[in-house]
């Protein structure tokens, strides 16, 4: 369980002026820069294939080029998806 803020971002690393605006952000929350280092994503569990087999409240990992269900599109890039309503 995660007790205070949280802040999700997707790599702006090859991107000065959005790790500038990533930074200035963490600091705007309390949120110091040695906490950045990132989320090992690939170590999350693989999206199951369908969305009334997720359990509630679990973060998955959908990879790059797997059918991403709600838009029915499949994606050039990793998505990481939180089951709520999965009825």
């Amino acid at each position: 369980m995660i007790d205070g803020p949280l802040l999700v971002f997707g790599g702006p690393y090859g991107n000065l002026q959005a790790t500038r605006v990533l930074l200035a952000e963490a600091d705007g929350l309390g949120i110091p820069a040695s906490l950045l280092p990132g989320v090992n994503v690939e170590a999350l569990p693989k999206f199951p294939g369908k969305p009334g087999s997720m359990t509630p409240k679990q973060w998955y990992l959908l990879p790059a080029g797997e059918l991403e269900p709600h838009h029915g599109k499949k994606l050039k890039f990793p998505l990481v998806i939180r089951a709520f309503n999965v009825k």
